[in-house]
């Protein structure tokens, strides 16, 4: 059975220099303002179902972004 679902790339094969880049950007003062207008302008902490299949499907889209960055935020280097 296959998966639609996109393996996560293990932190060792990442791009070092742009993890780095990522927390230079979203974890200065401007760029943490941003983060947090992202989430709230996508809804990334509230609820992504909808009864319209689509609706849902762009929902939880817009919310994998914030997933991605916050995920790059959280690795060590």
């Amino acid at each position: 059975m296959s998966s639609s679902r996109k393996t996560r790339i293990p932190r060792s094969q990442l791009n070092i220099d742009l993890i780095r880049d990522y927390k230079i950007t979203f974890n200065s003062e401007h760029g943490a303002r941003v983060l947090e207008d992202l989430v709230e302008f996508v809804g990334a902490d509230k609820h992504c179902f909808d009864k319209d299949p689509i609706q849902t499907a762009f929902n939880l889209g817009q919310r994998n972004v914030i997933l991605r960055i916050r995920e790059l935020l959280n690795m060590v280097l």
